[in-house]
């Protein structure tokens, strides 16, 4: 499954144009946290979403500095899998979470840099699993926290 939160059109623009990818990433991850505070959960699926796919163009695009854009993925990546749980949408948070695994796992194979900081935001993200979903659905997951440790050696 692909979310689609971002055109194509939008996709484009802010691959080439850092700043505006910035501030469309604080943009909709703050209208989200904030729609989230009044619980207004359905409002808030389109900026968090906008700022999950964001957020993944700034790490792709290494528009700022590693360790805060592998940050940045990891709490856009818990904001909307938050919300899909609030809103009983748990096969669309199990997909958000698998795929932001993938790509922190990718980017471990890809990169020496940041490792400490990508196995910390793992670990967030099998916390957050861990806290919202059966031990059963934990098998939809990958790379659990053993692995990690081991890949640290």
């Amino acid at each position: 499954m692909r979310f689609n939160f971002l055109c194509a059109v939008h996709r484009q623009q802010l691959e080439s144009e850092p700043s505006r990818a910035i501030r469309l990433w604080q943009d909709g991850f703050d209208t989200a946290q904030l729609f989230c505070e009044q619980g207004m959960w359905p409002e808030a699926i389109s900026h968090a979403g906008c700022a999950f796919e964001t957020a993944d163009i700034i790490l792709s695009q290494r528009f700022i500095n590693y360790m805060v854009a592998c940050d940045r993925f990891c709490y856009s990546t818990l904001l909307i899998s938050e919300i899909f749980s609030r809103l009983e949408y748990k096969d669309e948070a199990k997909q958000v979470l698998s795929m932001a695994m993938g790509r922190y796992e990718r980017e471990l194979n890809l990169s020496v840099l940041g490792r400490d900081t990508i196995i910390d935001c793992l670990n967030r993200l099998h916390t957050f699993c861990a806290a919202h979903f059966s031990s059963s659905d934990h098998n939809f997951f990958r790379t659990g926290p053993s692995s990690l440790n081991s890949s640290l050696n």
